[in-house]
């Protein structure tokens, strides 16, 4: 299993099309994920298992 770090680029399995960045590590194991959309909108997950994420290669 991969470890995730802050600020990681992550894809999240039900948005395969955008990237993600780990914005959180929360203490019981799941993360918080933002990516910016078109203009000023922000998308953002919290609460996320690590196994939705998948690293992307850098």
């Amino acid at each position: 299993m991969n470890t995730l770090k802050m600020g990681q680029r992550v894809q999240l399995a039900q948005f395969e099309n955008y990237e993600f960045t780990i914005t959180e590590i929360h203490q019981d194991g799941t993360y918080s994920v933002e990516t910016q959309l078109d203009g000023q909108q922000v998308l953002a997950y919290h609460n996320v298992a690590g196994e939705m994420l998948k690293v992307i290669d850098q």
